[in-house]
């Protein structure tokens, strides 16, 4: 190991790519970065992200990482209109959905009964499952045995 500090590893999981990248709070720059492109799987059930492929990418660049760097924190960032469901044991219910995915417009008007007004939520209302309402809403009334394995 050669390099020490306060180095936090950020993991980015972008729509386009995911990086993963070392930054040294002391200096306030990125030291280290590796990419790799964020994979749709056309399906099914639907077009979603190839979450496997992705924790391999973030395990072995954290592993190639920490042979050189002490790292001393990790965080993450990602878009907003991803959202994932989980059961008790903390895997996943169902496959992450492509936000760009158009299937949540075929029950717009539906979630629009009971979508909440902007100056409540402060989103306005977007195609496809920009909104995780939207998203939500697809999925349960589309799916709706995942009611009963979403924890």
């Amino acid at each position: 190991m050669t390099t020490k500090g306060d180095i936090v590893a950020v993991i980015d999981i972008g729509k386009t790519n995911v990086k993963l990248a070392l930054v040294d709070m002391d200096r306030l720059c990125e030291i280290a970065v590796v990419t790799q492109p964020n994979t749709v799987l056309p399906g099914p059930p639907y077009p979603h992200f190839d979450v496997a492929n992705i924790w391999d990418f973030i395990v072995k660049s954290m592993f190639e990482f920490s042979k050189i760097y002490e790292i001393s924190s990790i965080t993450t960032t990602t878009h907003g209109a991803c959202c994932t469901l989980l059961d008790g044991h903390g895997d996943l219910v169902t496959p992450i959905m492509d936000y760009e995915f158009d299937g949540p417009d075929e029950l717009a008007s539906d979630y629009d009964k009971i979508r909440p007004d902007f100056s409540e939520t402060g989103s306005p209302r977007l195609p496809g499952g920009l909104n995780i309402g939207a998203q939500l809403f697809w999925l349960f009334e589309t799916f709706p045995e995942l009611k009963t394995h979403t924890k």
